[in-house]
């Protein structure tokens, strides 16, 4: 039996979870579709989650390949809605900005 996805719908069992990424992103890409069509909050958390340690591990495993650009070039994401999602993350982790600041000082990533 398969599970609704994030949209209540049926997943096809066999579906793979980059199928299913690039079919959400394809929907909401439009801004419209963000408007009509929210995520629920738990849910956006659940992905805003999995992809900080998706990518985490990417970077992790890519050192002899150079790094991984966090979104890529063409994308339309603004300076303001990073900043504003890096400040909100730093918050849920309780990581001031000055710590941020040691930390890449030291070199880490």
């Amino acid at each position: 039996m398969s599970e609704p996805n994030i949209s209540g719908e049926s997943m096809i069992p066999d579906r793979s979870l980059e199928e299913m990424a690039c079919r959400l992103c394809r929907r909401y890409s439009d801004p419209a579709a963000r408007e009509t069509e929210r995520i629920a909050d738990k849910t956006l958390q659940d992905l805003l989650s999995l992809v900080i340690h998706s990518y985490f591990q990417r970077l992790e495993s890519r050192e002899e390949n150079g790094p991984l650009a966090p979104i890529r070039p063409d994308s339309n994401v603004t300076a303001t809605e990073v900043v504003v999602l890096v400040t909100e993350l730093l918050k849920a982790v309780d990581v001031e900005v000055f710590e941020l600041g040691m930390w890449q000082a030291l070199g880490k990533r």
